[in-house]
């Protein structure tokens, strides 16, 4: 082998010695820094201000709480809601988790949340609900009423969709407004909103019964029979007190939830 060759085969040995060696001490530095940059996300207990109680539920509703709180950064976000429910004591206990993203940076900035939180049916009688780790939140008992009949609900209730709050001035009262559209009626017929109901609740949890009538035919205009949109309002008669739900029933069996805060 000429001298060369020689020379050729070592500079080549050494120069892969040398990028062996380069890649040894920089990859575990290169790991360690995405490692440590790698967001991750953890749950933890959710920080929990109000536990809303509605009434008026009976043992053939799906009963629900709304739970209520404030993040105190971006980097929080809803998670679910462990509980448990004894029939015989009638206890339920909840523990709120939230998702925590660590490792990005965070807006700081107060982030309000509230949670609907369902049981099913109940058996009748007052329930007692209880969060996890957080003694001092004593919510209202939850009251379960007997059924006056087979139907999911007492009323037929209005698909509202939304519901706005217009504060009141100068001894005006305040006015609540909600919206939504009519379902699709596959005979003729139409629907009107027959009534609004109110009731405010010791912990200012404000039910709102949106009472609406399916109407033959015959008693619909035409107008009536096409236009789906719908909106209703009505003036409450007490004013709302800062951080306060706004619980409305819907057709759906379900619920739409507002929280008025204070600012």
């Amino acid at each position: 082998m000429s001298d060369n060759i020689k020379r050729s085969c070592i500079s080549r040995i050494l120069v892969d010695a040398a990028y062996s060696a380069m890649l040894v001490f920089f990859i575990p530095a290169f790991a360690q820094t995405e490692a440590h940059m790698a967001p991750t996300v953890t749950l933890e207990p959710a920080p929990v201000e109000h536990v809303f109680v509605p009434q008026g539920f009976d043992d053939n509703d799906n009963a629900e709480v709304i739970i209520q709180g404030r993040f105190s950064n971006a980097c929080m976000k809803t998670g679910m809601v462990e509980k448990s429910i004894d029939a015989e004591k009638r206890l339920i206990r909840l523990r709120p988790l939230s998702y925590v993203y660590k490792g990005e940076p965070c807006a700081q900035v107060i982030v309000p949340f509230i949670q609907r939180v369902t049981f099913g049916t109940l058996r009748e009688g007052t329930w007692k609900i209880e969060v996890e780790g957080m003694p001092s939140l004593a919510p209202l008992p939850l009251v379960v009423k007997r059924a006056v009949s087979a139907a999911p609900d007492e009323f037929l209730y209005a698909p509202v969709e939304e519901v706005v709050l217009l504060p009141g001035t100068l001894g005006i009262r305040q006015k609540l407004v909600l919206s939504g559209n009519w379902p699709v009626i596959p005979a003729r017929g139409c629907f009107v909103m027959k009534q609004l109901r109110t009731h405010l609740g010791a912990d200012n949890t404000l039910v709102v019964q949106p009472i609406a009538e399916l109407l033959p035919p015959e008693q619909c205009s035409p107008n009536s029979q096409r236009k789906r949109a719908f909106q209703s309002s009505v003036y409450l008669e007490k004013s709302l007190q800062l951080d306060s739900l706004i619980h409305v029933r819907v057709l759906n069996g379900e619920s739409l939830n507002k929280f008025y805060e204070s600012l």
